[in-house]
């Protein structure tokens, strides 16, 4: 197993530090798989949480291929996580030479692990119910787009300070080494499949989702008294989990038993999601919606929990309306500040406002009781926006447009900063297009409540100048992108330039290590495409049989473009050239019959062209006749010893039928007892030496 943390350790960031556009300001934490940051982006004056991977690529063979595997997982989570709320947004994959890095949506508040460590009372089954249901929902949502978790654990599941609930670091396996050694947190919530070669299953992410509500619905106390052979002994407690999971003898007391407040039902279901064999868990995230949904409805009538996951023996009371098809929690909150209290007992209001009706009220202090709840809920809204809190104001200000059409100016105004909300938000995402349409709604509709308290005309205004300065710029990016991409290198440069010189005092810092970025890449593509231009010459020249005058264009262009495409032409080129000229002297070689001087050019040849069978056999033959050759030397000189161990390795080389011949007689003679002169009757004397020598 390796340590995940040495692969994080290069990174040595500290709070100031930049990381592209972001500031790092603080550290989060470290984790089995990757270390976390909370960062800024001070142009938009916005958090981000930035995860360094415990990846190291720089002993790994097939970087590249790593990489763009990376990026294809960034690319698939990022367009997964975008598409619920349950779903901690990933925003994108950086690449540093300090490290992989995603970016992700920063959430203020905490984690279900760390409110379960300071409730440790067990958890309302309808609140938990809730939670489930919302877990459900995003499970259901990656499984859907092809993603498993394989790392549910209540550290990975956040309560947003605002309500809510988010799960994070959802197939964080898929960018790590698969031999990083898993947490105690991680172990203690994995399905026992996981722990061999199963290939991911979304079932694996179901039995932890079990054991996360055995662990809610129990509490602290019963969950170690239900898995006391576990925790009892604190030593190796990660491969007790292991050895627990994987036995499939040991079970835990079923909840209703455990809790008597837990209806049987929820037991079960439970004890479904932990079923240690794959084919008799729940099989589908969608498949457990449908249960929740079917036996657990909560009746709008009971109570719902107000700020936090209420529990068996203090449960929250706040009034709300009947529980939706698709579950939905609010959730603990870090602080109970009086802002946020108000906004709860606001939004308690305008629930009943909207039951009732205005138009059913029947007295004028029923309606002027309505309009001041009315009031204090827009004054929240507003407070939300003030502190750019723009996806809580959002829904805040459409309720009271809503509620209140009849007011003209209330209802306007609301609609006003409704649009000013979705402005800011997609001004922040970048979509300045689309941010000046709202703006510009927002503007057209504050004309009839210009004179209503509140409505700061010129900061909207200023917005718009803003927003429409903002999308020229990006316009003008997009135009000099277009001609780097028709490769009009010069016309992107001079584009560039005047927006430079024009646009200096306007442009935001982002702005301009973007137009600075697009200069290198001018300066950088304008060189490639001559290099590619010298490439396309070369080979034209080479494939016109002007190899030699190919080369010494590359050797000059070379002087110019120091350039490795360049180098390895010019050696291929010199290589071909080389097997060529090998290859002539092999044959002429062979012509001529000096078969050492042809043994020396096949030797050469193949040197360069190392895989090659056909000559690599060719070089075998010359070897044999040249060894022939030596034997018949010999033979002529009398040195028969020497003649016969030539021949020997002339048909070791090759098929060689002289030699053959000339050994085959040499047997004959001497099993006859003659000397090789006297033995002129031997069959095959005629093809001795030509015919010229015996032996």
């Amino acid at each position: 197993m390796t340590n995940p943390v040495s692969n994080l350790a290069d990174a040595n960031l500290q709070p100031g530090d930049k990381l592209d556009k972001y500031e790092i300001v603080s550290a989060l934490g470290v984790g089995g798989m990757s270390r976390v940051w909370k960062a800024v982006d001070r142009l938009l004056d916005k958090p981000i949480a930035i995860k360094q991977l415990a990846v190291d690529f720089r002993n790994a063979s097939n970087q590249e291929a790593l990489r763009e595997r990376f990026r294809k997982e960034a690319e698939l989570h990022k367009k997964i996580s975008g598409s619920h709320k349950h779903l901690v947004r990933v925003i994108d994959l950086l690449e540093d030479p300090r490290g992989l890095f995603l970016l992700m949506e920063y959430v203020e508040g905490q984690s279900l692990e760390s409110y379960l460590a300071k409730h440790p009372q067990p958890v309302d089954p309808k609140v938990a119910l809730l939670i489930l249901g919302s877990i459900a929902q995003a499970l259901a949502v990656l499984h859907e787009g092809g993603v498993v978790h394989r790392d549910l654990k209540p550290a990975n599941i956040l309560l947003p300070k605002a309500g809510g609930l988010k799960v994070c670091d959802f197939g964080l396996s898929a960018f790590v080494d698969e031999q990083v050694t898993p947490e105690l947190g991680t172990v203690r919530y994995m399905a026992p499949e996981c722990f061999g070669e199963a290939p991911a299953d979304p079932r694996n992410d179901l039995y932890s989702l079990g054991m996360i509500a055995y662990q809610m619905l129990a509490g602290e106390e019963k969950f170690n008294e239900a898995f006391k052979t576990v925790v009892r002994d604190q030593r190796n407690q990660a491969l007790r989990w292991m050895k627990w999971h994987t036995n499939a003898r040991a079970t835990v007391e079923p909840l209703h038993q455990l809790v008597p407040a837990i209806p049987p039902a929820l037991s079960e279901l439970v004890a479904r999601l932990m079923n240690k064999e794959l084919s008799g868990r729940i099989s589908t995230a969608n498949e457990l919606l449908a249960a929740i949904r079917r036996h657990f409805q909560v009746p709008g009538s009971e109570s719902a929990p107000a700020t936090g996951p209420a529990t068996s023996s203090t449960a929250a009371t706040a009034p709300k309306p009947e529980v939706s098809a698709e579950p939905t929690v609010a959730l603990p909150t870090r602080s109970r500040k009086p802002l946020y209290i108000s906004l709860v007992v606001a939004a308690v209001i305008l629930v009943g406002l909207g039951a009732w009706g205005v138009s059913s009220m029947n007295s004028a202090k029923e309606v002027r009781l309505a309009r001041e709840a009315a009031q204090q809920e827009y004054s929240a809204a507003l407070a939300q926006f003030k502190e750019g809190n723009y996806d809580q104001a959002l829904p805040m200000f459409e309720k009271i447009a809503k509620d209140w059409s009849s007011d003209q100016r209330l209802s306007s105004f609301s609609k006003a900063h409704a649009r000013m909300a979705e402005a800011e938000t997609l001004y922040a995402q970048g979509e300045f297009a689309q941010a000046e349409a709202k703006f510009q709604e927002a503007e057209d509709i504050g004309r009839v409540v210009e004179n209503y308290a509140g409505l700061d005309r010129d900061h909207l205004q200023k917005r718009l100048r803003e927003v429409r300065t903002r999308q020229s710029i990006t316009n003008i990016v997009s135009e000099i992108e277009g001609l780097i991409r028709e490769e009009k290198f010069a016309d992107a440069r001079e584009r560039l330039q005047r927006t430079l010189r024009v646009s200096a005092q306007t442009l935001l810092p982002e702005e301009s290590a973007k137009l600075q970025e697009l200069g290198t890449r001018i300066e950088g593509q304008e060189r490639q495409s001559q290099i590619d231009g010298v490439l396309e010459r070369a080979r034209e020249l080479a494939a016109a049989g002007q190899r030699e005058q190919a080369l010494a264009f590359l050797d000059a262009s070379l002087k110019r473009f120091p350039n490795r495409d360049l180098q390895q032409l010019s050696t291929l080129f010199r290589k071909e050239m080389d097997m060529d000229k090998a290859m002539a002297d092999l044959a002429a070689a062979e012509t001529a019959g000096k078969w050492p001087e042809a043994a020396a050019a096949a030797r050469k040849a193949l040197q360069l062209k190392r895989d090659d069978a056909e000559l690599r056999q060719r070089l075998s033959h010359v070897l044999s006749r040249a060894a022939y050759e030596r034997g018949r030397k010999h033979e002529q000189d009398g040195d028969l010893s020497s003649a016969r161990a030539a021949y020997l390795e002339a048909t070791g080389l090759a098929e060689n039928k002289p030699a053959s011949d000339a050994l085959a007689r040499d047997h004959h003679c001497r099993s006859a007892g003659k000397s090789a002169q006297g033995c002129g009757g031997c069959p095959g004397t005629e093809q001795l030496g030509g015919g010229d020598s015996s032996f």
